[in-house]
């Protein structure tokens, strides 16, 4: 039987008045609180490899005592997340949703199950380093690849798939925190122990595997089957977003990533999309870049310099914060993941910020900067619980602040560049976090002056 073709997309007026926030459809909707969940374990994904790293940061160092891996390892993850974010913003969304899904699912398991093997090898150091690093390379660079498909599909779900992303990403940081405590408290285990180390990455293939089961049913959903219908009536008007409005027709049918007619990709196969090749296109209608910059620019804003400022100070500054607890890493992670995980889920019960007003809290977390330097060039003045709340502050505003910024972003832009919206916000938050490491190396220098 031939499937009756969708009508094609109707793209609103650039005038149009922003859409509200909230969605029509609830939790009580069919198909909907597991289409949010699906997302909500997609974010628990993009974080996984890289907590893992993180939390096992000592092991790696005394394996690779001549590596610099505490400043190699940052560089080559942030490196790789920047890359393919540019290039997912640029061209990358013109492969189909199905091939970049799935092959950053394979990607990533396949680097997070052969990191911890790696270290259990015989090979000689200099090899098992340099294979370590090329699969850290790999899992950034897939993650990368699941984060900006994911904001960018999440997008046009709607504002509360954003927030299950960042929600997501909170909690299997909290996970794999509650993890890392709870072997250095049951296990006693010391920097060189890799049962720790297989113990965080076993937690994120599993975490890898699940999200890689819910992405395969999503398009079984009742729900998500009329959101995927706009999603790729989107990618075949729009496919290709250039940096700047062209009145040029963009090679948006190129057969190299759309066959003729329909979409080819197995998740999207029962979708029939009709394309009239001869059919005016306005350059006004096609998304570009600029365009959603220009009406985004607060949200996104925010989004870059929420997370600049939160890495200044954390782990920037922090790191040069005194105590005598050995637990006094652990416990500060511990404290921003909490403040983080509690500021990512209200603006989905209590969204306080607007377009309009987004930016004001920008003045509340400039003032973290002065308070953590004070306790940098004060040491143990001030006692560990103070430091444990004022990051597990800052986590509450970054949290807050990043997810309602991701959720604004694409109110403000027409149906067409939705997904547009949503990589720009993920490229945004790539390169605040990229820009805040090297403003806290800056800061960490100006406090070692005023020493």
């Amino acid at each position: 039987m031939a499937r009756a073709a969708l009508p094609p997309l109707q793209i609103p007026s650039p005038h149009n008045e922003p859409r509200p926030v909230e969605e029509a459809a609830t939790f009580s909707t069919p198909g909907y609180a597991m289409a949010y969940a699906t997302f909500f374990v997609f974010g628990g994904t993009c974080v996984a490899s890289w907590q893992c790293i993180i939390l096992s940061i000592d092991t790696f160092i005394a394996m690779y005592p001549d590596g610099m891996v505490g400043f190699v390892f940052p560089v080559v993850n942030m490196s790789a997340l920047l890359v393919i974010t540019l290039f997912m913003l640029i061209a990358g969304r013109q492969l189909p949703l199905d091939r970049r899904m799935r092959s950053g699912f394979t990607c990533m398991l396949l680097s997070c199950a052969g990191l911890p093997l790696l270290q259990w090898t015989s090979l000689s150091q200099l090899l098992r380093y340099a294979a370590t690093l090329l699969l850290l390379i790999i899992a950034s660079m897939a993650s990368a690849l699941i984060q900006s498909s994911s904001y960018g599909l999440a997008a046009v779900f709607g504002p509360a798939f954003l927030q299950a992303i960042d929600a997501g990403k909170g909690t299997g940081a909290m996970v794999l925190v509650l993890a890392r405590i709870a072997t250095k408290w049951g296990l006693d285990a010391d920097a060189t122990d890799l049962t720790a180390l297989s113990l965080f990455f076993g937690l994120a293939v599993a975490a890898i595997v699940v999200a890689f089961l819910m992405y395969a049913m999503l398009d079984q959903n009742v729900y998500a089957k009329t959101k995927l219908e706009t999603y790729v009536r989107i990618q075949f008007n729009t496919p290709l977003a250039l940096p700047l409005p062209s009145p040029v027709r963009s090679p948006i049918k190129s057969p190299s990533f759309f066959p003729a007619a329909t979409e080819s990709t197995p998740m999207l196969k029962d979708v029939a999309v009709n394309i009239d090749d001869d059919e005016p296109e306005s350059p006004s209608d096609e998304a570009s870049i600029l365009s959603v910059v220009r009406r985004a620019w607060r949200p996104v804003g925010m989004a870059f310099a929420t997370f600049c400022v939160c890495l200044a100070c954390f782990p920037g500054l922090t790191s040069s914060v005194a105590s005598t607890s050995s637990w006094f890493p652990v416990l500060m992670v511990g404290a921003y993941t909490v403040g983080d995980l509690i500021g990512k889920m209200l603006p989905l019960h209590c969204m306080l910020l607007s377009v309009e007003t987004v930016h004001y809290p920008l003045l509340l977390q400039l003032s973290f900067v002065p308070l953590f330097m004070y306790d940098v060039l004060h040491p143990y003045l001030l006692p560990d619980v103070a430091t444990y709340g004022l990051v597990a502050l800052l986590g509450l505003v970054t949290g807050f602040v990043g997810t309602s910024s991701m959720m604004l972003a694409p109110t403000t832009c027409r149906d067409v560049e939705q997904e547009l919206a949503g990589i720009t916000g993920s490229l945004a938050i790539i390169t605040g976090l990229f820009t805040g490491s090297y403003v806290g190396l800056f800061l960490n220098f100006i406090v070692q002056l005023m020493q």
